[in-house]
Order: structure tokens, then sequence, then C-alpha cells
């Protein structure tokens, strides 16, 4: 007799969440004459096949009560299979939305609030797109947005746009799940991105963010907005900073904002800046979300063994230094360009021989 306890099917869906192809073994099970088992994981990927190809080119995701129903409740109408796996430990939306404001406040609120004055991110009249890649990072960041439009002394709007660079069918239906669950009334978009990078370039990856970042601008665009929000946190921006020193030979930031170069009147902003992983993590776990993570099926199996031992460099080192990430960040802020063997400026390479004994040299600057 197989064994169709809760346990087993999530240890199922994990292992289907690493394959970029239907498992050849069909097992057909009627959800609704076996409600206490689910179906196997091989019936749920065929539900999801089927269902992938009735959803259009460009899909707004939202939620319609029936009379008498919760938020919650038509979720889990509306997703049933999904529900069946992931619902059960699921905090409401409205007891993830006050914790947001409450219980984690100090360590999100505060800090999305701190980048966006800090870096002068926001204007009258701004239209911000809030890219959603289906992670925790991303949710949260349409959640903190969702907040902000609503008692911001600055006007501005918001628009929430999610893509599908070719999820695979399961990894779609999680994204528009978890989308639905938190309330995020997002337009998601279909595309090839995934297969075209794997057909075309050595480094799909490098290729990928480049495409998905130009397929983001352009539809943020027709949205009628003028910035692009990422939800790029702390650790991304220190991680960043020192594998360029060490793999790439170069001193380079992740910027807080970026004039987009092949789009007019386009900025990216990362209001995340000053927001630490673990605290994003400790909110995920609070709320019970199963975000995706990479949900890529060109990458699959595959780390980012750099990112990976950059990570564990900076756990070493913070047994040395606890305060080693904000120092990393800090020394962007404090770069002595009188003191540095070389610098780009607006492309062109510079040497400090060329200042060298000049008293007047850095007047410029």
């Amino acid at each position: 007799m197989e064994d169709w306890t809760k346990e087993t099917l999530l240890k199922q869906w994990e292992a289907l969440s690493q394959k970029s192809t239907v498992p050849e073994q069909s097992i057909d099970i009627d959800l609704e004459t076996a409600p206490q088992t689910v179906s196997s994981a091989e019936a749920l990927q065929k539900i999801w096949e089927e269902r992938r190809k009735t959803v259009p080119e460009e899909f707004h995701v939202t939620v319609e009560l029936e009379a008498g129903e919760t938020h919650e409740e038509a979720v889990a109408r509306m997703y049933p299979e999904t529900y069946r796996l992931f619902g059960q430990g699921l905090a409401s939306k409205k007891d993830i939305e006050h914790a947001i404001q409450t219980t984690y406040r100090g360590r999100l609120v505060s800090k999305f609030h701190k980048a966006l004055k800090t870096y002068d991110m926001l204007q009258p009249g701004d239209v911000v797109g809030v890219a959603i890649s289906g992670g925790k990072d991303s949710l949260l960041l349409a959640k903190l947005f969702q907040s902000l439009v609503r008692y911001s002394k600055v006007p501005f709007e918001v628009r929430f746009l999610a893509m599908d660079p070719g999820y695979a069918p399961l990894n779609r239906e999680r994204l528009l799940f978890n989308l639905s669950w938190l309330g995020i009334p997002a337009t998601v978009y279909r595309s090839d991105i995934f297969q075209v990078a794997d057909e075309i370039a050595e480094t799909p990856c490098y290729l990928c963010a480049r495409m998905r970042r130009g397929f983001l601008y352009d539809r943020a665009q027709q949205l009628g907005c003028n910035k692009l929000a990422l939800g790029h946190h702390f650790n991304d921006v220190i991680e960043t900073t020192l594998l360029n020193v060490l793999w790439s030979a170069n001193y380079k930031n992740m910027m807080p904002k970026i004039v987009a170069r092949n789009f007019n009147n386009m900025e990216l902003i990362r209001p995340l800046y000053f927001v630490e992983e673990q605290s994003i993590i400790a909110w995920r776990d609070m709320a019970g979300l199963k975000p995706l993570d990479c949900a890529c099926v060109v990458t699959q199996h595959k780390v980012d063994s750099q990112r990976r031992n950059i990570k564990a460099l900076i756990q070493m080192l913070k047994t040395l230094n606890p305060n080693v990430e904000k120092s990393i960040l800090r020394s962007g802020e404090n770069v002595a360009l009188d003191a540095i063997l070389g610098y780009t400026l607006d492309g062109k390479k510079h040497s400090f021989m060329e200042h060298y004994n000049q008293e007047d040299a850095w007047k410029q600057f």
C-alpha cells in the first residue's frame, strides 16, 4: 500500500521541484474521490500541466470571494491541490500583514523606510513597478509597498508585476497561489527566457538575469511606471561587493538605485538595501510561506559555489568582527581616491600615477 501522507507528498513535491521534465510515469487519481490523500506528485504534475495550457500570456491575479467566504477560503477553493499541500501551516493574510507592522516593524518596515529616505528613492507622482520573482524577498517587498502606498505622505502609485520565464508548471502554480494568498494583485507575464538562455549561452544565469531585467523594464514601462523596484537585500549587497573584489578583481557595490541605460525615464531601485536576509527568513517562517527559490529549469541541481563560499567567508569573519558586514557596506562610502592604485570614471581607467605628487590633482572631486 502506497503512503499518501502529507509528509510523503511534501518529499515528492521537493523531488519534483528539482526536475525540469514531467515524469514518464503518470498516475491517474481523482482528487475529488480521494480528498484525504490528495494525489501523487505525478498526478499533481499532470493537473498543473493542463492548467498551465489555459493560462494566457498575461494573467492578472485576483481573488473573488463567494458569499460568506473568507479570503483564505477563496484561495483554497481556487488552488485546492496547492492548498492541500501547503495551506495548513499558513498564517492568514491579516495576521501576516499585522506581523509586518508590529513584530517585524523594526527589522523590516523601518529599514525599508530608511533606504527610501537615505537614497531619495521616491518622489511625488512616481509610479513604481514592484518586480516579483516569487521568492521571499520580492513577496515581502510587495507587501511593504502595499502598506506604504496607503499611508505615505508622498503621493505615488504602485504596480505589481511578476514574470514566468518558463517555470515548471508546479512552480508557476505555487507563484500564483502565494500571490493570491498574500493578496498581491500582480500581473504575471509569460516568456521563454529560460529556454532561450539555455540554448544560446554558455553562462545561462548571466544572460537570463539580463534578459529578465530588460523584460521587466519593458513591461513596467507599458504599465506606466517610471521606477522598477527589485528585492535585493542587505546581504546581497555585501556578498556582491566581496564577489567583485575576490573573483572579479574590481571594487564595485550593488547600488541602491540606477538610471536605466536603455529605457528612457526609468530608474531601478532597491528598497530592501538595509534589510537583513535573516529578518526576511524569520518573517517567511512566521507566515508559513513556501516561496520559490531559483525555480530555474536550466540550472537545477547546480549551486552558486562562489556565492556559497562568500557566505561561509562572511560567517567566519563575523566570529572575529560581528559588525564586519556593516564595515564592508561603509567601505563603499569611504573610498579614498588619493590612496588607491587606480579607478574607472565614465568608462575610462585612470592610474594614481596620473596625479602623483600633484597638490591640486583631487580638487575636481
